[in-house]
C-alpha cells in the first residue's frame, strides 16, 4: 500500500501545476477580452466640443459603427470649449474633412464618439496630435434638459385629478355591457376594414420607410437642428421680455391690419365685384380678344416705323381715292394716287 502511495504522489504537483497555468490563461483572456485592450499601433487626435455631456475617458471611438479607438481625457478649455482627446488606429487616417459627433451607445446613457467623413472643404491627411475645430464636432444631445421642458406640465397635472378622472371613468363603463359591446364590434368592424386595404397600408408604410431612409441619410442635419432647436429654445427660457415685446408688437400688428381690412372692406367688395363682372366680358369675347391681342404686334411693328427718323412721326400720302355716290346709292372711285413703291411698299 505504502509503495503505490508513494508512486503517485509526483503526479499530484504536476496536476495542480497544469490546473494553475490554465486558470492563469483564463484569467489572462478575461483580462485581455474585457479590458478591452488593442495590440494595434494608434494616432492621438483632440476634438474640440462646446458640451460634452456624459463623455468620459474610456469610452469607445467609432466609425461607421465600428470601434476603432478610445477616448482618452475629457478636458474644460479657459473659453468654456471642451477638448477631447482620443486615439484612432492607424488604420484608420482622418483628414481635414472629417466631422465627429457625441452619441448615445446604449439606453444607460454610454456615450460613443462617432467619425463620419465631411462633404466640405479639401481633403488633407490630419498629421499626429491635430486638432480638429468646434465646427466640424456635434455636440452631444443632453435628453435631461429635453425632458425637463415637460416638467412645468408634469407639475401641474394633479394626482388627485387623475384619481377623479379614473372614478369618473370605471362609472361610466359601469352597467354599460351593451355600450361596450358594441364598441368593441365597431372596432373589429373597422380592424376588418383595415385588413381589407392592406395594399393602402403597404404603400403608406413604404412611403414612411422612404421618409426614414431620408431622414437617415441627413441624420447629421436632423440632429444638428435638433441641437439649434434645443439652444433656441434655451434662449426663449433665459429672454421672455424681447419675445414678449415681440408678441405684443405682433398684436398690435394684427389690431392694425384688422383695422384697415374693415375700413376697405365696402370699396374692396365692390371691386372684386367689378372684376368678376369685367372677367365674365373677356371670356365671353375671348375670341375677339385673341384676335386683338395677336393683331397688336404687326400694328406696334408699322406703329415703330413712323417714328423711325426721330420722335415725329412722318405721314406719307400713299393713297387717295375720290367716291362719288349717284342717287340711287352706287358709288363710283376715282383714284386720284396710288403709290405701292419706296415706304407705300407693303
Amino acid at each position: 500500500m505504502s509503495r503505490v502511495a508513494g508512486r503517485r504522489s509526483p503526479a499530484v504537483p504536476i496536476k495542480v501545476g497544469i490546473y494553475t497555468v490554465t486558470m492563469l490563461l483564463i484569467l489572462t483572456a478575461l483580462i485581455v477580452v474585457f479590458g478591452d485592450f488593442r495590440s494595434a499601433t494608434t494616432t492621438r487626435y483632440t476634438a474640440l466640443f462646446t458640451d460634452s455631456s456624459g463623455l468620459t475617458a474610456g469610452q469607445n471611438v467609432r466609425a461607421a459603427g465600428v470601434r476603432v479607438g478610445k477616448v482618452q481625457s475629457v478636458t474644460l478649455r479657459p473659453d468654456a470649449t471642451v477638448s477631447v482627446s482620443f486615439t484612432v488606429d492607424d488604420t484608420r487616417p482622418l483628414d481635414t474633412r472629417t466631422e465627429v459627433a457625441i452619441k448615445y451607445e446604449n439606453l444607460t446613457g454610454d456615450r460613443y464618439l462617432a467619425l463620419s467623413p465631411g462633404t466640405s472643404g479639401q481633403t488633407r491627411p490630419l498629421t499626429a496630435g491635430a486638432v480638429i475645430p468646434a465646427d466640424r464636432t456635434t455636440p452631444a444631445l443632453d435628453i435631461n434638459s429635453l425632458v425637463g421642458g415637460f416638467k412645468p406640465l408634469f407639475a401641474s397635472v394633479d394626482a388627485d385629478d387623475i384619481n377623479e378622472l379614473t372614478s369618473s371613468l370605471v362609472a361610466v363603463l359601469q352597467g354599460q355591457g351593451s355600450t361596450t359591446a358594441s364598441l368593441l364590434q365597431h372596432l373589429g368592424s373597422l380592424t376588418s376594414s383595415l385588413a381589407e386595404q392592406d395594399s393602402v397600408i403597404g404603400d403608406v408604410v413604404d412611403n414612411f420607410n422612404t421618409v426614414l431612409g431620408t431622414v437617415e441619410t441627413n441624420r447629421g442635419k436632423v440632429s444638428a437642428a435638433v441641437v439649434d432647436l434645443e439652444q433656441l429654445i434655451h434662449e426663449f427660457a433665459a429672454r421672455p421680455d424681447p419675445l414678449g415685446a415681440v408678441i405684443d408688437r405682433l398684436r398690435q400688428a394684427t389690431e392694425s391690419t384688422t383695422d384697415l381690412l374693415a375700413t376697405v372692406r365696402p370699396d374692396l367688395a365692390a371691386t372684386v365685384k367689378q372684376i368678376d363682372r369685367l372677367a365674365g366680358n373677356l371670356d365671353a369675347d375671348k375670341d375677339e380678344l385673341a384676335k386683338v391681342i395677336s393683331s397688336l404686334p404687326a400694328a406696334y411693328k408699322r406703329l415703330a416705323r413712323m417714328g423711325a427718323y426721330g420722335s415725329v412721326f412722318q405721314l406719307y400720302a400713299c393713297g387717295a381715292t375720290l367716291r362719288l355716290s349717284d342717287p340711287n346709292g352706287d358709288n363710283t372711285d376715282i383714284p386720284l394716287l396710288n403709290q405701292t413703291v419706296g415706304r407705300c411698299a407693303p
